[in-house]
């Protein structure tokens, strides 16, 4: 006969706690591809199927997997943005400006007519130099 299980103080817990169950490799895998297609861990998916299973699973978990992939295409238009943002300034000319100057120090007149100097040791001092030099 198996040990006797433990539950003491497990109703009143607020921490996590560890659930393990066997299953067949096919179906491991069948879950991991379900949770892999909503951008989730197996652990995640396996968490939300366990935690939901009283409700109405099928709407209940679908509403939950709408909002999931909802946030996740919002989180990928984010990422391409900021990704062609980072293009523009690290990319191009100001990659070019940098590899040319980094290590010097540059002169330049500021919007304002004062003589100034820049250190290149970053992207950014480039981008300083040019934005300080533009009158709006």
């Amino acid at each position: 006969m198996g040990r006797s299980l433990d539950l003491s103080g497990l109703q009143y817990s607020e921490k996590s706690v560890t659930l393990g169950f066997m299953v067949e490799g096919r179906t491991k895998y069948t879950l991991a591809q379900e949770a892999q297609s909503m951008d989730l861990t197996l652990s995640q998916y396996m968490q939300l199927l366990v935690e939901n299973r009283n409700e109405d699973k099928g709407l209940y978990l679908k509403d939950k997997i709408q909002v999931l992939e909802s946030v996740n295409e919002t989180n990928e238009e984010y990422i391409h943005s900021l990704e062609t943002k980072m293009e523009l300034y690290e990319g191009g000319v100001l990659a070019t400006l940098f590899e040319r100057y980094r290590g010097q120090t540059i002169p330049y007149t500021d919007k304002d007519g004062i003589n100034r100097s820049q250190r290149i040791m970053e992207c950014k001092d480039i981008f300083k130099i040019i934005i300080s030099t533009i009158k709006f």
